[in-house]
């Protein structure tokens, strides 16, 4: 998520969806271990992918994966949401940090009601002091909240090779190769999120702060209506469109704006936050979240079966954005709310640091 002409699009594979409600669909291949630049182990992203209705999955089978993915993890260096590489600390305070909220949430509500009934309503003043309590009690809250998100510790653990989910020129922004948590925050799985802006060659782009830059459609920045490609074989676990694709907020006036908005997106949860986003399950069992999408752009269902390179969306400005740009991360659940974000990779290059350049993708 961002404090950046149309793509044509290309041949879209054909998905297919589980009708069994018992019965899984999988892909088999070999997950194999690599070396990234950085000389880190690394693990592709190919094996087997599953589409389970819901979360919920066949006993035998799951015993079944754990077991295969278990000795890959021994042996391949392969990136398990629940292996020994993560931290349980971290892990602990990911799916605490969403309680803690919305408690924080509640309690300032309910104080907010009764310090008003207090003051108008025919009841005594100790009912606007039980409310008054409870307002100091959700700011206490909110504060916790704040120091699970940024104070709480990294999972670490291997980094797994994606294939580019865009194709050209783009910028890298808030990336975990320049700092961790690469967003300033864990909240949502982000602490190796990042952040992708087209950059094509010849093609000027509105410049952040210049003469009638506030609020512009956006339509305006190459990246609206990017194709976005799947970056793994992974089974669509969650799809969330419908979200409009607002202005963007391109000046200092309107990022302090955008800032005091944020808070309302937050209480909307994760399309307040995530916008149009696709959540895809991969084959180590962690999840992919491909953010901010274009509206009534995305092409797969829930179920479906994807191909590294298949075109899932299009790049938009919905949610938490300030302009037109892909948001990808890591995680090791579906529900980014309660998610610990893993670290990833993109070939052949990896992540570009803040302000440099992916490696081009044909």
């Amino acid at each position: 998520m961002l404090p950046s002409p149309r793509g044509t699009p290309g041949t879209t594979s054909t998905h297919r969806r589980r009708t069994s409600t018992t019965a899984t669909t999988s892909r088999t291949g070999i997950a194999t271990a690599t070396t990234s630049r950085t000389g880190t182990a690394t693990a592709t992203a190919t094996g087997t992918a599953r589409a389970d209705r819901g979360d919920q999955g066949d006993g035998a089978d799951d015993e079944r994966m754990r077991g295969w993915l278990g000795s890959l993890g021994r042996e391949g260096g392969v990136a398990m949401a629940h292996g020994d590489e993560v931290s349980r600390a971290a892990r602990a305070l990911a799916r605490a940090r969403p309680v803690v909220q919305y408690a924080g949430f509640a309690a300032i509500a309910l104080g907010v009601v009764l310090v008003a009934v207090g003051m108008v309503g025919p009841v005594g003043p100790e009912t606007g002091g039980l409310g008054a309590t409870l307002v100091a009690v959700g700011v206490g809250l909110a504060v916790v909240t704040v120091l699970l998100t940024v104070a709480a510790p990294a999972a670490g653990g291997p980094t797994l090779a994606l294939a580019s989910p865009v194709r050209g020129r783009w910028r890298a922004l808030n990336s975990p190769t320049s700092a961790v948590p690469s967003h300033g925050t864990h909240a949502y799985g982000q602490s190796y999120a990042v952040d992708l802006l087209n950059a094509p060659e010849g093609i000027e782009k509105p410049e952040f702060g210049s003469a009638g830059s506030s609020f512009l459609e956006p339509s305006r920045f190459p990246a609206f209506g990017e194709p976005v490609l799947s970056p793994a074989e992974a089974v669509v676990v969650r799809a969330v469109d419908g979200c409009r694709d607002h202005r963007s907020r391109s000046s200092w006036p309107a990022l302090l704006w955008f800032f005091a908005e944020s808070a309302v997106r937050e209480v909307r949860g994760l399309r307040g936050m995530l916008g149009n986003h696709l959540v895809l399950r991969l084959a180590d069992g962690t999840h992919i979240v491909l953010a901010h999408l274009r509206r009534h752009s995305i092409r797969v269902p829930v179920g479906a079966e994807v191909a590294t390179g298949d075109e899932l969306a299009e790049c938009g400005n919905s949610g938490n954005s300030t302009e037109p740009h892909l948001h990808l991360q890591r995680q090791d659940t579906a529900d980014p709310r309660s998610a610990l974000g893993l670290p990833f990779t993109l070939e052949p290059d990896g992540i570009p640091a803040n302000g440099e350049h992916l490696g081009v993708r044909p």
